[in-house]
């Protein structure tokens, strides 16, 4: 698995500590090599910085004056938005059960105050390339899932249109698409027709796919000329931005939006 990650060089790293002292100097350590830092003084408005935007790290503090670092991790851990966001303790706490308290709540680090910069660095530099491999992981877990239920969805259909509109239906399911369709060149090539394609249950979608069987596009319009002589797919991601001379359904795709 490649652990060069463009993660590791840009990440967010979100500062949480009521030391301003502490702040400044972590902050100017890791700015020094390339990471966005974000910074909270206190524990209630690291939980609000979070929901603003979600860092890649934590470096938590424990001992503050509202909320306690041990609750704050606990809280992010109990979310399913933000349970994979890896904390690294850093706190003057150094005794085996403060520790063992803070891998207790979540927490995949425990840094000691005084802190050596070197070790911060390596163990920042660890889990993010830990929370970079992990990502990775979970991406080709879900393209082998797809690429499971597709072939399965495939193999129960009774001919190759169903088995097209299979494909079709896992594939936007899996990137949150309301529709897709194929289009079929002619025996001669000079034109595409209708296919099969797989629609959103709501009637907006419905009409949509009623007024593709309609449609018959030739092989000289813009993006089917395109498709048939390159002999490449072309993605259109939102039909409803496309100009109106290039694609003719652009109005009951806004509609449809």
């Amino acid at each position: 698995m490649n652990t060069n990650c463009s993660l590791v060089s840009v990440a967010d790293i979100l500062l949480v500590d009521d030391n301003p002292d502490n702040l400044r100097l972590l902050s100017a350590m890791l700015s020094e090599h390339g990471y966005k830092i974000r910074k909270a003084i206190n524990g209630s408005l690291a939980l609000r910085a979070v929901e603003i935007a979600k860092p890649d790290l934590i470096l938590l503090d424990i001992n503050m004056p509202d909320i306690k670092g041990y609750e704050v991790c606990a809280q992010l851990k109990s979310s399913p938005q933000t349970a994979d966001i890896p904390v690294i303790f850093i706190s003057a706490f150094n005794q085996v059960l403060d520790k063992v308290k803070g891998f207790e709540v979540g927490g995949v680090d425990y840094i000691s105050k005084p802190f050596d910069i070197q070790e911060v660095l390596v163990r920042v530099k660890n889990q993010l390339i830990l929370r970079c491999q992990q990502k990775q992981l979970e991406e080709q877990n879900a393209q082998l899932q797809l690429l499971v239920t597709t072939t399965k969805a495939i193999n129960e259909a009774d001919d190759f249109e169903a088995a097209i509109k299979a494909t079709l239906y896992q594939v936007c399911e899996k990137i949150g698409w309301n529709f897709g369709e194929f289009w079929i060149p002619n025996p001669d090539g000079t034109s595409f027709d209708y296919g099969k394609g797989w629609y959103a249950s709501e009637s907006c979608f419905e009409e949509f796919g009623y007024q593709s069987e309609k449609l018959i596009f030739t092989n000289n319009w813009t993006i089917p000329s395109k498709i048939y002589h390159s002999k490449q797919f072309l993605w259109l991601s939102n039909v409803s931005v496309e100009q109106g001379e290039v694609f003719l359904r652009s109005q009951l795709a806004k509609k449809s939006d």
